[in-house]
């Protein structure tokens, strides 16, 4: 009897024990960590662009490769309606293919499935690839000088001479090929052409695509059993042309929301046509910053080297009434300062600088609590920073405020703002030496607020680093025109 309690005390122990490896080798953690709605980008979706990936594997000889597989990841930018396509591939950061359902000595179609994680936002997609069983034993190769690829003509491409493409070997007793013995003739050997698992009956009007030439032999030794190999080649389409199908082409000024309504086709010499959206085309001449009747957007598609276009007209009417903008450039080290901002009609708005572009410093610092800044501009007397609202800004809606400091740690430095042919209008700081043993950027803030249109300088006396601007405004559109 206790030699039964021993050993159940034993199975018991050996139990818990795989359990709690597992329960420390388990990473069940299903859900996205919280906190990226502080991130410059979402990710959004991807799509598998499997053109140029292996598709078809050979049952007891290919493993599975990923290999030309474009993975395209869509983000959403922060705060606006525009969307940033990625390509990626899979050995790109993030994802992870899971090709487990993939046997590649069991013929059959298996699905594989594409993981990626960006900033904590996971989303998938999968294909399909196919295991085939090996029907070889010849040698079967395209002779010397003849391309792989073929190009399409419309209404069908005729490759019925594909036999004599071609040039076969047959194996010794041992198995072997002899790449220098004379090729099978070409009575010697029957011709079968798949596409895919499709076998191809009419072979003077074939379709774009990859095809399989396959030859095959009777084997002398065994009735009813045959040798075969094959090699592929490619009928390779010509694109046409491009036009625009569907979309918005009308919106509001403000961040572009129409472009990514826009839906193409693409049209191919045989006669074939591919939809596509924003993510496969290029689009330039967009802007929806301003009000325009005659907006004019190029749009170019490139396949295989070559490139269409067409254009699209569209739309940008101001909106009505009081609009608030704000605009934040800061120092997370994602944005730049730029040179305007909305480009509204009417004049808004405008950055511009004093004095040598190419002067302006983009140093990064760290402070002691680990806070990551970066010196968007370096402000001197003679190169300084002007601001100008144009008359649609509504009578006292101005507020500026700028992140300034300095590195200099025996002197008091001035920072101000000023509102030309107004010197009464000012505002001022003094930036005393950074404390002892503190480490830079030692940040401090100011600004003007409840200002009227016209035009802002930001000067200095000595040099000054500005980390980050910011600025809100009304404009009054009225009826919008």
């Amino acid at each position: 009897m206790k030699k039964t309690k021993h050993i159940l005390l034993a199975l018991t122990s050996a139990v818990m024990a795989l359990v709690v490896v597992f329960a420390v080798g388990c990473d069940c953690k299903k859900k996205p960590e919280p906190g990226t709605e502080n991130v410059a980008k979402k990710l959004q979706s991807i799509e598998l662009d499997t053109s140029n990936a292996k598709t078809v594997f050979i049952a007891n000889q290919d493993s599975y490769s990923s290999d030309g597989l474009i993975i395209k990841a869509t983000y959403l930018k922060k705060g606006t309606t525009e969307t940033v396509v990625e390509n990626l591939t899979p050995a790109s950061k993030g994802v992870t293919v899971d090709s487990s359902a993939f046997k590649k000595d069991v013929s059959g179609t298996y699905e594989i499935t594409i993981f990626y994680s960006y900033e904590n936002v996971f989303k998938d997609a999968s294909y399909d690839v196919t295991v085939t069983e090996a029907r070889a034993g010849l040698d079967v190769r395209l002779k010397s000088g003849q391309s792989n690829e073929v190009t399409a003509t419309a209404g069908g491409t005729d490759i019925s001479a594909v036999a004599g493409w071609i040039e076969v070997r047959k194996p010794n007793v041992l198995g072997a090929i002899d790449e220098n013995s004379t090729p099978l003739a070409a009575s010697e050997y029957t011709v079968s052409v798949y596409k895919n698992s499709e076998k191809i009956e009419d072979l003077t009007s074939v379709g774009s695509g990859i095809y399989q030439i396959w030859a095959s032999v009777e084997y002398p030794q065994l009735t009813g059993y045959k040798l075969e190999g094959f090699v592929m080649i490619e009928v390779v389409d010509t694109l046409v042309g491009i036009e625009f199908v569907s979309g918005t082409t009308q919106q509001t000024v403000g961040a572009d929301t129409i472009t990514a309504t826009w839906k193409f086709t693409a049209t191919f010499v045989t006669g074939e046509t591919k939809e596509l959206s924003k993510a496969d085309v290029n689009i330039q001449g967009v802007n929806t910053l301003a009000a325009t009747d005659n907006g004019v957007a190029t749009v170019s598609y490139t396949y295989r080297g070559e490139t269409k276009s067409t254009t699209v007209n569209y739309t940008i009417i101001n909106p009505t009434g009081e609009v608030n903008y704000t605009l934040t450039y800061a120092s997370d080290g994602s944005s730049k300062m730029v040179t305007t901002w909305d480009g509204l009609q009417g004049g808004a708005g405008q950055i511009t600088f004093g004095g040598s572009a190419n002067s302006y410093k983009q140093s990064e610092k760290t402070t002691a609590s680990g806070e990551r800044f970066v010196n968007l501009v370096e402000i001197k007397s003679n190169k300084t920073i002007t601001l100008t609202f144009g008359e649609m800004v509504k009578a006292g809606s101005i507020n500026i405020t700028i992140y300034v400091s300095h590195n200099n740690t025996t002197e008091t430095r001035t920072a101000k703002i000023v509102k030309s042919g107004d010197a009464s209008v000012t505002g001022s700081i003094d930036i005393a030496p950074p404390s002892a043993g503190a480490k830079p950027p030692y940040i401090v803030t100011f600004g003007l607020s409840g200002q009227s249109a016209g035009t802002y300088t930001i000067d200095a006396t000595n040099t000054i680093n500005m980390y980050a601007i910011e600025i809100s405004y009304t404009v009054d559109y009225g009826d919008g025109n």
